[in-house]
């Protein structure tokens, strides 16, 4: 998968996650006995390692002797929206899990007769939708929307403009089979001016820091 990360340790991170996590009473610390028991088929040794790299990210928190394991907050918020994988491997995974969301599409604008194109992706919510700034789409028409790999996404619908100046559309368009969408934070609450945010451009997810606000209203800040 890659070299940061491989498909058991994902795995292993997301079990050990359900495990502190998706049960009732969650809050209560648990005995690595009964991490150690809830995953028969894994070596304490490498859920040792796990719970170390979870303890660091702050996902959980193992006690002074490391004799039982702690919810925390972070935690319990990143199990409940499934971004434990992407909180423990951090930008490489969320690169290699959600490439995949990311489209490029083609437009013709009439006025000039040219053909271009912009970077959109699919979001989970609203769900079936691909999210693209407004000047990319608004007065052009929709040529093709392709995936990552230059296959052409058939299906494309209603196109929906944000109001006023604000910089942001929604494409209506069914989500391909093996595609994870991008979650979006639509809560304006949820950031601050100057937040990180990762932000896809063409085939790399980078970290920057920037101010949100001067941006499409906080679309892709987390």
């Amino acid at each position: 998968m890659n070299a940061d990360f491989s498909p058991e340790e994902v795995a292993l991170a997301t079990n050990i996650g359900e495990v502190r996590y998706g049960q009732a009473g969650s809050d209560q610390p648990l005995t690595l006995a009964q991490i150690y028991e809830a995953l028969p088929g894994v070596p304490p040794a490498q859920i040792d390692v796990m719970l170390q790299r979870l303890d660091g990210c702050r996902l959980l928190r193992l006690a002074i002797g490391g004799g039982s394991v702690h919810a925390t907050i972070k935690g319990k918020e990143a199990y409940e929206i499934n971004a434990i994988a992407e909180l423990a491997f951090g930008e490489a995974y969320i690169a290699y899990r959600y490439r995949s969301a990311v489209v490029h599409i083609v437009v013709h604008n009439p006025a000039d007769g040219q053909e271009s194109g912009g970077t959109g992706f699919f979001t989970n919510q609203p769900a079936n939708r691909i999210v693209t700034a407004k000047h990319v789409i608004q007065g052009r028409t929709i040529v093709r929307i392709e995936d990552a790999s230059g296959v052409v996404i058939p299906n494309v619908g209603v196109i929906q403009l944000g109001a006023g100046t604000l910089d942001l559309a929604f494409i209506e368009c069914p989500l391909p089979g093996g595609v994870y969408p991008l979650r979006v934070e639509w809560r304006e609450e949820a950031t601050r001016e100057l937040d990180r945010a990762s932000v896809r451009r063409e085939e790399e997810i980078f970290v920057n820091d920037f101010d949100c606000r001067s941006w499409v209203q906080r679309w892709s800040c987390d």
